[in-house]
């Protein structure tokens, strides 16, 4: 829950599925569409800086 501090309450909520996804994305998006996370969250992700974005993919390789 390392950025929950950018978390933001969506205005409705989404229910689609999504099969392009791998398995960790899938599990991911699935615990934020059940509510498992919190009441309809969604991640404010501009808010989250270009250097650690650089750094989680160095970690990649």
């Amino acid at each position: 829950m390392e950025f929950s501090g950018y978390w933001e309450q969506e205005d409705k909520q989404t229910l689609r599925d999504l099969p392009c996804l791998t398995p960790p994305e899938m599990a991911l998006y699935n615990a934020l569409r059940d509510n498992k996370l919190g009441d309809k969250v969604r991640l404010e992700q501009e808010l989250i800086g270009f250097g650690w974005v650089q750094l989680a993919l160095s970690r990649l390789d």
